[in-house]
């Protein structure tokens, strides 16, 4: 299960999840993310895998291919076809 929220909330849920009361120690950065394993289920105290901050995750990604936007043609954009995401 994938969660994504704000601080200082995340940062909470994190720290009760891995049994904590320091929640102030578990801040997320813009872009962080944790794994946390919960082999009990939400009734057991979690482990903390890692906590990576973005700059890690960037480092950690292969490179992603950046298709050319396509041009435009009176005044819109032609239709290629193809799908940008």
């Amino acid at each position: 299960m994938a969660l994504v929220g704000h601080e200082p909330m995340l940062g909470a849920l994190l720290a009760q999840l891995v049994g904590s009361t320091d929640a102030a120690r578990f801040g997320f950065s813009r872009g962080g993310a944790a794994l946390v394993d919960l082999p009990d289920g939400l009734a057991g105290r979690g482990r903390l895998v890692w906590f990576l901050p973005p700059r890690v995750l960037r480092a950690l990604a292969p490179p992603v291919e950046v298709m050319p936007a396509a041009p435009i043609e009176n005044g819109q954009a032609a239709r290629t076809g193809r799908t940008h995401l």
